[in-house]
């Protein structure tokens, strides 16, 4: 396992480099979804302010979601 130190000095790399890392562990082994219609949002929008409140269903529909497979966090794609 790298060190603090070394950690940070490896990420830096990858930053300069272009290359995507997980942000807690730098892992480069990622996974990404985009994420869907949430039923959970639309339903409460639907009893919370009737048929209009289905487009809470779309709220971030369109997100990328990355997970990464050695250490399981998770992050939104474009942010550190």
């Amino acid at each position: 396992m790298f060190c603090s130190k070394e950690l940070k000095k490896r990420m830096a790399q990858m930053d300069q480099e272009g290359i995507a890392y997980c942000p807690k562990c730098g892992c480069t082994n990622l996974s990404a979804d985009k994420k869907g219609f949430g039923i959970g949002k639309a339903v409460v929008g639907a009893v919370a302010l009737g048929p209009i409140g289905l487009v809470a269903g779309n709220i971030g529909a369109k997100k990328v979601r990355v997970t990464c497979l050695k250490c399981g966090h998770q992050f939104m794609a474009g942010k550190k």
